[in-house]
């Protein structure tokens, strides 16, 4: 999911390296990572129906990841300038992050099964399975645990189509007038625009097999809309002469975290409160690794007579922004402690006032 949600911030990179060559992308993606780590878990938690436990193994996770990978950028980014062996550094990190994440099952029973053998070891002296008389002796089993037994589990009585659409969110036609003024006119802004996208990208909520073309097509719209946008900030930075990373941070770092905020809210809404802060994570590390790493390697290896080179950062403030990175991981991670590895909103009763 955080591969597919950072698509944005990739796009906005290539345009901002190779086209605009400016720090567009640079500023859309230190933007978007303060507005995934806070925002996105601001909204998650808003929508949350109930009370979402969080569990602590894929936080700290994620969060150490994307620790790592701030502090990389910010060593790389502190003399404003990219090398090729700098980027490549870059991309050997996004692929040992996808090695751990395939192989943190294997990892996690290692520890525990060293946990338990210490364990074993230190209470080997003060707890002793119990005896058995089998007639000639008495049996006494090295390897004692205590078992508990799993608890049984509930079948549902009906079985659900996986083909079949929820009734309680039907697909309304894009041609449906609504009811009241400000939706009439939000719906006549919007009819272009969702006449295209219901044209060109299937529907896979009525024709499941067709979600592999559905997931490609909102790629290509989404790289399409990041050239439009990218290209218009351009137009008004220079024109109202307003650096390229401010209007990456600002604007399109706004619109790039959308994607993160919107399947945020709708793991809130599924009671799967973990998937919303490790997407929004997971999204910020791969906005680094890849989305920067990427395009700054593949530009600093074409040669200068196609404008490729050596990566120059226009701005030198970047390493304070990676600075507010780390300050915005920890400030996560506090609150989330202080609130009980848990995720919900409480709205205060008139008896509390």
């Amino acid at each position: 999911m955080a591969t597919a949600t950072c698509a944005p911030e990739l796009f906005v990179s290539v345009i901002g390296t190779f086209l605009t060559e400016s720090d567009l992308g640079v500023g859309t993606v230190v933007g978007s990572a303060i507005y995934n780590t806070l925002g996105v878990s601001a909204c998650a938690g808003l929508a949350a129906r109930k009370a979402i436990n969080l569990e602590k193994w894929p936080l700290l996770r994620d969060s150490g990841v994307y620790l790592v990978s701030i502090i990389a950028l910010a060593i790389i980014v502190v003399d404003d300038v990219v090398m090729w062996y700098e980027a490549l550094f870059l991309l050997f990190m996004y692929f040992g992050y996808f090695l751990l994440m395939f192989t943190q099952g294997k990892l996690r029973t290692a520890a525990k099964k060293l946990k338990n053998k210490n364990s074993f070891r230190s209470s080997s002296n003060s707890m002793k399975p119990p005896a058995f008389d089998i007639g000639y002796g008495v049996y006494r089993s090295f390897y004692f645990t205590e078992y508990v037994p799993p608890p049984p589990v509930k079948k549902s009585q009906t079985s659900k189509d996986p083909n079949e659409i929820d009734n309680e969110e039907p697909i309304s036609p894009i041609w449906k007038v609504p009811t009241g003024v400000l939706p009439i006119m939000w719906w006549v802004f919007s009819l272009p625009v969702a006449f295209m996208l219901s044209v060109t990208v299937p529907d896979c909520r009525t024709r499941r097999k067709v979600y592999p073309f559905t997931f490609i097509m909102c790629i290509i719209w989404i790289g399409i809309s990041s050239y439009i946008v990218s290209w218009m900030l351009s137009i008004c930075g220079d024109t109202f002469h307003i650096s390229d990373i401010v209007m990456g941070i600002g604007v399109l770092a706004a619109g790039g975290s959308i994607p993160e905020a919107t399947s945020g809210i709708i793991n809130a809404r599924n009671g799967e409160g973990s998937m919303s802060i490790s997407n929004a994570l997971g999204a910020n590390t791969l906005d680094i690794l890849l989305c920067l790493g990427l395009p700054w390697f593949i530009k600093s290896l074409m040669p200068l007579s196609m404008n490729g080179g050596p990566i120059l950062m226009e701005t030198n403030d970047l390493f304070f922004n990676c600075i507010c990175l780390i300050i915005s991981v920890i400030v996560l991670n506090i609150a989330a402690a202080a609130n009980g590895f848990k995720i919900y909103f409480q709205p205060m009763t008139c008896s509390e006032h």
